[in-house]
């Protein structure tokens, strides 16, 4: 299993191509690629607030469309990597080059960015371990096909980059040898998400003990990391304004106890949050993968690198599944630990249950927002008033939401007709259905995150639970 890395490199590239040059290998890999893109184009808004505004709205502030006194604690406090805001600003230079800078395009091409280096990583990832378990195939089908992956690969957040990025770091030393390369990688992967000092020690720990001759090698990997270093500390310069270190700010941060005020979950806190957060059957069958694979391969570097990991982030008493996103790109390789001759025909219905899934998550946004936000910019150039029912569209987490709003819009909550004091108004709401107290207004819809033509498949009443987007123009009778 731990062979000769380069001369595994050259069969494994054959391997890759030989799977390439099948026509189901070809459709397979374009399935993948198509996957990524559509995730990228239709997954809009944000799995989590710290996605909007710890990424598009600081990036905002730099660009002028974002208030700085508006942006959450952590900008005072300096703790999040500027790294990846810098290449969001390199974009946003490219687009005001061609004056094609628009917020929703520039959120899609972070997206894409991010899409595009996740997918590079997981063909990577296969590239370097196919040959070190009896069934690669089904570590291709998984890797082509895990409806999760495209999901999570299409965030321009510091989790999912950081993981891309050490993987592909990994692979550069394991494939080709290349410890500046790859050096550089992970450290970058450190830099932009601290928690992946485990995985990362833990792989270099494994690296180590297979040849002790690569001490030597741990020269340019420090090196590499000291580029890495005041690359970040220069690019926290520009963000900031004042010279700072991200990753040092975090430190204090938590010392300080800042990170105390989000609560504590119990140590088993995880397994309760891939049992309500994850679609079942896959949120047992991911469990299961990790202590499987464990347990089959402890001396395979994967196991190095996500046991630590894992481990550690069980006895952070802050606890979220964004935090385990980092594990999502090595499920594949985690899954094959379950081929089993028991297990053939399960591991089919999964792979097919999963395509299924795919089909439908890949065009579903994580968040309504942006589409609202479109449609209020081109609809109304001039600003509005909209009226709502108890809830701000234009704010998370008491915060306010200006990178896509180009308008301005003055958001007036209401509870029933009578606390209005105009004849035409316009009003949004997050049901499907107006609200009985308001059918005598003359309403009708302007705007819908889902098609109006959804209303005839309203089976068992779906739609009166389901949360989707409607803006009226109402008159009053």
């Amino acid at each position: 299993m731990n062979g000769n890395f380069w001369t595994r490199s050259k069969l494994s590239f054959v391997a890759m191509e030989a799977i390439r040059t099948t026509q189901i290998g070809t459709t397979l890999l374009g399935v993948a690629v198509l996957a990524h893109l559509t995730a990228s184009v239709f997954s809009t808004g944000f799995y989590h607030p710290d996605e909007h505004f710890h990424i598009l709205e600081f990036l905002g502030a730099r660009l002028g469309w974002s208030n700085e006194v508006d942006l959450p604690w952590e900008w005072p406090l300096q703790i999040r990597p500027a790294l990846p805001l810098a290449w969001a600003a390199l974009i946003a230079q490219a687009l005001k080059l061609v004056n094609a800078l628009d917020p929703f395009l520039l959120a899609w091409l972070l997206r894409l960015s991010a899409a595009m280096l996740g997918l590079a990583a997981s063909l990577s990832l296969y590239r370097c371990v196919e040959r070190d378990f009896p069934n690669s195939r089904l570590i291709w089908l998984w890797t082509c096909l895990l409806w999760v992956l495209p999901i999570v690969h299409a965030r321009f957040i510091v989790d999912n980059l950081a993981s891309s990025l050490f993987v592909l770091g990994v692979t550069r030393l394991l494939a080709a040898d290349r410890t500046t390369i790859g050096g550089l990688l992970m450290a970058t992967a450190l830099v932009l998400r601290p928690h992946m000092l485990p995985m990362v020690a833990g792989f270099l720990g494994w690296w180590l003990f297979q040849d002790r001759a690569r001490l030597r090698k741990i020269m340019p990997i420090g090196v590499a990391g000291l580029v890495v270093l005041a690359a970040e500390v220069t690019a926290g310069k520009w963000l900031y304004g004042t010279w700072t270190f991200s990753s040092w700010n975090y430190l204090q941060a938590i010392l300080s106890g800042r990170m105390d005020d989000f609560g504590s979950v119990p140590w088993w806190g995880y397994l309760q949050i891939m049992m309500d957060d994850v679609l079942p059957p896959f949120n047992v069958l991911f469990i299961a993968a990790v202590a499987f694979f464990a347990i089959r391969y402890p001396k395979h570097w994967v196991t190095w690198s996500v046991l630590p990991f894992l481990l550690v982030h069980v006895f952070i008493s802050m606890k979220h599944l964004r935090f385990l996103f980092p594990l999502a790109i090595f499920l594949p390789v985690l899954l094959v630990s379950l081929d089993h001759a028991r297990m053939k025909l399960a591991n089919k219905l999964l792979v097919g249950l999963s395509v299924m899934v795919l089909l439908g998550v890949v065009f579903l946004p994580l968040d309504r927002s942006p589409g609202l936000f479109r449609f209020v910019n081109e609809r109304f150039p001039d600003g509005l008033t909209l009226y709502t029912l108890g809830w701000n569209p234009y704010e998370r987490v008491g915060l306010p939401m200006n990178f896509y709003n180009k308008v301005v819009v003055n958001v007036q909550i209401v509870s029933s007709p009578g606390d209005l004091q105009v004849g035409e108004y316009y009003l949004f709401h997050r049901r499907y259905r107006i609200p009985e107290r308001f059918q005598d207004q003359r309403c009708e819809v302007l705007y819908s995150s889902l098609p109006n033509w959804i209303g005839r498949f309203d089976f068992n009443g779906w739609l009166s639970r389901a949360e989707i987007w409607r803006v009226y123009r109402c008159r009053k009778p």
